[in-house]
């Protein structure tokens, strides 16, 4: 009897365990490390890079974008994949003329047309609102497995005044699950 119990034991153990599949870790990656693997375009170099913004007493490390710029990166989508940034401009700006910026992320699957992930034009220099972090979280599981161009832009406002466009995408960031 004992000897058969165990053997139910030992059975009902591995049919448990027959397709469970491996436990998956998460993943973290930060797109700012992964900028000198980027594609970058921008009138010159020193107009992308890795910063610290300061808006209202709050530091983040930026990939710093001067308007008009633009960073592309080759990714693949993690399962239960996440983007997260906060955009903004830093505070000893805003004294000056200007036109604010436009940010915007979008999503390259190699068809004819790109999904806009993320547009939003903001002015601190005039708006009193948009003096502050704007924090943005995406999910991205629809393109889950596939090898994507993750797009970062920035451009001038309406007015195409690009005086002091300093623009920043603060620690942005990919998370999930990996294969």
């Amino acid at each position: 009897m004992r000897q058969r119990l165990l053997i139910y034991l030992v059975i009902g153990a591995a049919l448990l365990g027959f397709g469970c599949e491996k436990e998956k870790r998460s993943i973290s990656i930060s797109l700012i490390e992964e900028l000198p693997r980027a594609s970058v375009q921008a009138n010159r170099p020193e107009k992308v890079g890795e910063k610290v913004f300061n808006i209202r007493k709050d530091s983040r490390r930026v990939l710093f974008m001067h308007a008009p710029s633009t960073v592309e990166f080759s990714l693949l989508i993690p399962a239960r994949a996440e983007l997260k940034f906060g955009v903004g401009m830093p505070t000893h700006i805003w004294k000056f003329q200007g036109d604010g910026v436009l940010f915007r992320v979008e999503i390259d699957q190699g068809t004819d047309e790109d999904d806009v992930l993320f547009s939003s034009y903001i002015n601190p220099k005039a708006v009193e609102a948009d003096r502050r972090w704007h924090d943005v979280t995406i999910d991205l599981s629809t393109y889950e497995g596939q090898r994507v161009i993750l797009r970062f832009e920035t451009d001038p406002g309406p007015e195409g005044n690009r005086t002091l466009d300093l623009a920043g995408f603060s620690e942005p960031t990919l998370t999930g699950l990996e294969w």
